[in-house]
């Protein structure tokens, strides 16, 4: 096993992990890396060693009025591992 540096760009998440996690599990959560897009280049950088990760998981579905190809977090489906 080998240590790196990662230098994430600093994102509050959004209101997704309540949604999946229910509020008392996402009080926990205060940073969100992010790999799809969605943040700024403007965005703090932040540099330092990772000590511990949690990671959330959830299921999407498309909203009854959405399109199928739309998906969603899926409220009470989420795990922190």
């Amino acid at each position: 096993m080998s240590a790196g540096w990662i230098q994430p760009r600093d994102k509050r998440p959004a209101e997704w992990p309540g949604l999946v996690l229910g509020s008392d599990l996402a009080r926990g959560v205060d940073k969100a890396e992010e790999h799809h897009g969605g943040v700024s280049e403007d965005a703090a950088s932040v540099v330092g060693v990772v000590a511990s990760i949690h990671a959330v998981h959830c299921r999407y579905a498309p909203l009854p009025e959405a399109p199928s190809t739309h998906l969603f977090p899926v409220p009470g489906s989420g795990a922190m591992t």
